[in-house]
């Protein structure tokens, strides 16, 4: 489905939120402006994943939460790489140890990595400094 489209029905059904489209490695929010962050099955698309997390740091509160959530299991991700590998695509689902990576190399700290069937959710939190 298109993403305009998305994003109207998104605002039709939750008219009490608010919804903002931009860039994951620009994100235009200020400093320590946000509690929580989650990405819900999208982070394999983000062309720099590492930029994102950096970001995501970058606005969340002191010792709040990060979340990213995938819904294919770790073999079904290595396997759905294959066309990335073969081609130079950038659409390619990160393993938990590379998601895990980039968590760390941002500076987040305390992580969880929760599986369960298809779900994985792995979370960090931004430490106090």
């Amino acid at each position: 489905m298109n993403l305009r489209i998305r994003f109207f029905i998104a605002k039709q059904t939750w008219p009490e939120l608010h919804f903002e489209t931009g860039y994951s490695d620009f994100l235009s929010f200020d400093d320590n402006s946000f509690r929580v962050i989650t990405v819900c099955d999208d982070f394999h698309t983000f062309k720099d994943p590492q930029k994102f997390v950096d970001e995501a740091f970058r606005v969340l509160v002191l010792a709040e939460d990060f979340m990213l959530e995938n819904l294919l299991p770790e073999a079904l991700r290595i396997v759905s790489n294959i066309p990335s590998y073969l081609t130079s695509g950038d659409d390619r689902r990160h393993s938990t140890y590379e998601t895990l990576e980039y968590f760390k190399n941002a500076g987040l700290t305390k992580f969880r990595v929760y599986k369960k069937k298809r779900l994985l959710l792995i979370s960090a939190k931004k430490p106090l400094e």
